[in-house]
């Protein structure tokens, strides 16, 4: 199953940032392209020391191991998968919000688009589980000390939890998502992001109509 941890609104304080962005395209080529193995670090257990270049080669490393090509973009600091469109100057339905959930099997990773809210119904009855919960900022700070809140990537093998995708995010060519810092995000093709990565599809997002009896 596949989740994107971008939890929106448990930041303690909202930083001031202008929306700009600065890109550069790092698009892997055959020569280097590494071969995936158990070596491969999850983000999850990086030392809590790590810095943000180290977090951010974490997430490139495992799209080069798969063969995916992906630009970073460097942009102001967000916390909200709503700021970070902003940030990137990306409509809402093209950056992928990743919240984690606390389950009774461990940790699942949900992706919804960021312009749309999710539904713990539905999450719930996804994972066959009428008592999971959306991860506190404590469990995520004691689980991933190296990910910084708001910037969890929606790739639920990196943080060792399954990962669910509404169907919805495939109706974009392209996505982007955080690194797992505020201030770095990816940009792939969607087809290719989820190649491999073991996701279930399952609705997960409100409807708008009910969207205020969902939770974020």
């Amino acid at each position: 199953m596949s989740f994107h941890a971008d939890v929106d609104g448990i930041a303690p304080t909202r930083p001031t940032h202008r929306c700009s962005t600065r890109t550069r395209s790092i698009s892997p080529g055959p020569g280097n392209v590494r071969t995936f193995g158990p070596s491969l670090p999850k983000a999850g257990h990086v030392p809590s020391e790590v810095t943000e270049r180290c977090l951010m080669s974490i997430v490139t490393e495992y799209l080069d191991a798969r063969g995916v090509p992906y630009e970073v973009i460097h942009h102001d600091p967000s916390v909200s998968s709503l700021e970070e469109a902003c940030a990137v100057h990306v409509d809402a339905d093209h950056v992928l919000k990743a919240v984690v959930i606390a389950t009774r099997a461990g940790r699942a990773v949900a992706v919804i688009p960021a312009s749309r809210r999710l539904d713990m119904h539905l999450v719930r009855e996804a994972l066959a589980d009428p008592e999971a919960y959306l991860a506190t900022e404590d469990e995520l700070q004691s689980e991933y000390p190296s990910i910084e809140l708001g910037g969890a990537p929606a790739l639920g093998w990196l943080l060792d939890a399954e990962t669910l995708v509404d169907p919805c995010v495939l109706e974009r060519d392209t996505v982007v998502f955080a690194a797992g810092t505020r201030t770095e995000s990816v940009r792939v093709q969607t087809r290719d992001l989820f190649r491999g990565e073991h996701a279930v599809f399952v609705r997960l997002a409100a409807e708008p109509e009910s969207a205020e009896m969902s939770e974020p």
